[in-house]
């Protein structure tokens, strides 16, 4: 839900979502952007971002869009119905990139191979990568390495605390020499 979300942004430093020194930020959610729930809470901390979110589910991507609208950032939220690794380019193009973060939130199963193929050839400045499983994330973060990213912080989250689950924000940015 929105308030667990915005519990975690409260917790997370401005630099996670601010890696440049510019003002305008673009914020690509891929791999599963759901309902919005992040991107929006994101939307609603940095009054400058602007978000495009891709998410198979179309029922998603209408509640999505009624969530933008209910929390007053529908102006600077769009979101489309579709595959976020056919497509991420295409998302992409809309978007400068050394003003560009793509955040992924993907299930428990992690990024598709695709997927981590095209973020890293993509070159993107910064990569936002919050999972609930650290096997997957462990292998996907050694693809990203590999790729030319380096971890710059991380923090875990403890958000349902009667249960062995939790989050883990990982924040990625490409390596000068890459």
């Amino acid at each position: 839900d929105i308030s667990r979300t915005a519990r975690m942004m409260a917790l997370c430093p401005e630099d996670f979502w601010v890696y440049s020194g510019n003002d305008e930020q673009t914020l690509a959610i891929l791999a599963l952007g759901g309902a919005g729930v992040i991107s929006i809470a994101a939307a609603q901390a940095l009054s400058h971002l602007n978000v495009r979110g891709v998410e198979l589910d179309k029922l998603a991507i209408q509640a999505a869009k009624l969530n933008a609208k209910k929390h007053g950032v529908a102006d600077r939220c769009r979101y489309e119905a579709g595959d976020a690794e056919e497509m991420f380019l295409q998302t992409l193009k809309s978007m400068p990139l050394n003003n560009t973060a793509v955040l992924v939130d993907p299930p428990r199963c992690g990024l598709t191979a695709g997927l981590c193929k095209k973020l890293i050839s993509s070159r993107v400045g910064a990569i936002i990568y919050i999972s609930c499983a650290p096997d997957t994330l462990r292998r996907d973060l050694l693809l990203l390495k590999e790729g030319g990213y380096e971890i710059c912080d991380a923090k875990l989250f403890d958000l349902f605390p009667t249960t062995a689950h939790f989050e883990t924000l990982t924040v990625l940015r490409r390596t000068v020499h890459s």
